[in-house]
């Protein structure tokens, strides 16, 4: 007979994940959801655990910075949308995450030090430097983005992009008629 550590909390199956869905590549979910315990990319045993903030403002927001910057930036801080998403990643997946970061932080590094030296040499040198070290990570952040992008929000659902096919069979399929109903025509 055995009897196991006295100690360790009940192990339950993965809950039931309510108010997720999937439609085409999207999990369409509410604000300040968190996704089971497996990995985001592949469905492997998670390594670790990650909570994300994300943000959506509509596209039209940007032409706000027609009119100003400031007014851009107003315009955005109090139209956005906010979530939190937990999720986690397997060793793999948490391994190429780690360093992303390390490269994005190594670029900005490169940027600030460049900069330091434009100023203390006086060159122009380690200024075309620094907007090279800028154009490369903007690119960079481009090629390798974040795990999970939002890519709308309607009717109280964001639609979040960036899991994986094996995620994705996780949880009931949702036609485009099915999210967005045709309203009566009279």
């Amino acid at each position: 007979m055995e009897f196991g550590n006295p100690y360790q909390a009940p192990q339950n199956p993965e809950p039931a994940q309510a108010n997720i869905y999937v439609n085409d590549r999207f999990l369409l979910m509410p604000k300040n959801t968190s996704l089971p315990e497996r990995c985001l990319k592949c469905s492997e045993p998670p390594a670790k655990r990650y909570t994300q903030k994300l943000f959506w403002v509509s596209p039209w927001v940007y032409l706000c910075f027609l009119i100003n910057i400031l007014v851009l930036l107003i315009v955005y801080l109090v139209t956005r949308k906010t979530t939190a998403v937990s999720y986690s990643l397997c060793a793999r997946h948490a391994k190429e995450k780690r360093m992303r970061n390390w490269t994005l932080a190594g670029f900005g590094a490169g940027i600030i030090l460049f900069l330091i030296a434009c100023a203390a040499l006086e060159s122009i040198v380690p200024l075309w430097l620094a907007i090279a070290s800028m154009v490369a990570m903007i690119i960079f952040s481009l090629v390798k983005p974040l795990p999970l992008t939002v890519k709308k929000f309607e009717k109280n659902q964001f639609w979040i992009k960036g899991a994986g096919d094996e995620m994705l069979t996780l949880f009931p399929k949702i036609t485009d008629a099915e999210v967005a109903p045709k309203s009566p025509s009279s």
